[in-house]
């Protein structure tokens, strides 16, 4: 960019901390202060993009020998290249969750629900609500899991860790060797 729109932007950021028309073209330590003390407010709140603007344009308007301002802009392009690289981390690693990684599956319970010739069906909510109190609702809580039925197939889709889904097939199990026999369910 063109020297005077760096000092243009330097000018508007620092404003408030001095009048730039008024101040000679040399970096004094009452110019270091209030710079520095703007600039430090910004790198704390992580706004780099502003940080630094100030740092260009304290460059432009003071040169480019001054060595706080050349650790002023280098501060900023390592915080830069940090975040970028949180940033990369975040999205390629899965965080470790206290009770392993939660998985996705269907289970029908089309042999579990009872059709009546109208094409509806009844009992799914039951057979939900049987699974639900077998793994109870503080573990479903604490794993963060959940169970969403759906009536069109006669399936729920459970999304949980490893061990509950165990659960839940042994208790499927238990199900239907129960209806098999026709003795009531029991929790």
């Amino acid at each position: 960019m063109m020297k005077s729109v760096w000092t243009a932007v330097f000018s508007v950021g620092v404003s408030s901390c001095f009048a730039m028309a008024e101040e000679p073209l040399r970096w004094s330590p009452s110019h270091a202060e209030k710079v520095m003390g703007l600039y430090d407010e910004l790198m704390e709140s992580s706004d780099w993009q502003m940080a630094e603007l100030i740092a260009l344009g304290a460059r432009e308007k003071f040169g480019e020998d001054e060595p706080e301002i050349k650790r002023m802009l280098a501060k900023v392009k390592q915080a830069k290249a940090n975040a970028k690289k949180r940033t990369v981390v975040d999205k390629t690693e899965q965080p470790k969750k206290k009770f392993g990684p939660r998985y996705q599956k269907v289970y029908s319970l089309q042999d579990l629900v009872v059709q009546r010739e109208e094409g509806l069906s009844e009992g799914l909510e039951n057979v939900v609500a049987e699974l639900e109190a077998a793994i109870g609702e503080e573990a479903m809580t604490e794993t963060n899991s959940s169970m969403a039925p759906f009536q069109t197939n006669l399936s729920v889709v459970v999304s949980t860790t490893q061990a509950i889904h165990d659960q839940i097939a042994a208790k499927l199990k238990q199900m239907r060797a129960k209806q098999a026999t026709n003795e009531p369910i029991a929790n």
